[in-house]
């Protein structure tokens, strides 16, 4: 899991099955994560509440944006990512869902209110290279694509 705010990924599963949590984006890399809950206090390991990252790597202020700024980071650093979470003993991070509005996606925000899916955006249609291809090869209608693999 990365994030523009962080310039780099934050998350990361290990590479290693057998150490591997499948349905987390993975443990903080270069940096740290907490789960907090509404008061800003650190929830406990298990326990729900936003996940917010800290370290070198998370920027410093929204460029022209004081109140954006203020909104989304702490005094000391910490960055709201608007995703809620938890973490458990190991230190692995479980998203379950948005407590931010703006999701953006392909370069184009999509509000979650607007009752769009909040998990993990999935892109279900061809690419533009594999319609451009069929086009090519003949095949017309969305019934006569080949089976996505």
């Amino acid at each position: 899991m990365g994030l523009t705010e962080t310039a780099a990924p934050v998350l990361s599963n290990p590479l290693d099955p057998v150490r591997r949590k499948h349905g987390s984006p993975g443990r903080a890399v270069g940096n740290e994560a907490k789960i907090v809950d509404k008061t800003g206090r650190e929830a406990p390991r298990g326990g729900q509440g936003e996940i917010i990252i800290g370290g070198d790597n998370v920027m410093k202020r929204y460029y022209k944006a004081p109140d954006v700024t203020t909104r989304t980071l702490e005094p000391d650093g910490w960055f709201h990512t608007g995703d809620q979470g938890s973490m458990d003993e190991e230190g692995f991070v479980f998203v379950t869902g948005r407590l931010k509005e703006l999701i953006i996606k392909g370069g184009g925000g999509r509000t979650s209110r607007r009752g769009r899916s909040t998990r993990p955006f999935i892109n279900t249609r061809p690419c533009w290279r594999l319609r451009r291809w069929a086009f090519r090869m003949g095949i017309t209608g969305r019934r006569s694509w080949p089976a996505w693999p």
